[in-house]
């Protein structure tokens, strides 16, 4: 049982960086529509 929710959360760690990384994207894209605008 404890290796089970240890499996879990290895996996929703590797996936971390992949959100992290298309929430940098849209910020950075919502920021330079942001600045273009003005």
């Amino acid at each position: 049982m404890v290796n089970s929710i240890d499996n879990t959360s290895n996996t929703h760690h590797e996936d971390h960086p992949v959100v992290t990384a298309i929430t940098l994207a849209v910020t950075s894209l919502f920021l330079s529509l942001k600045i273009f605008k003005n």
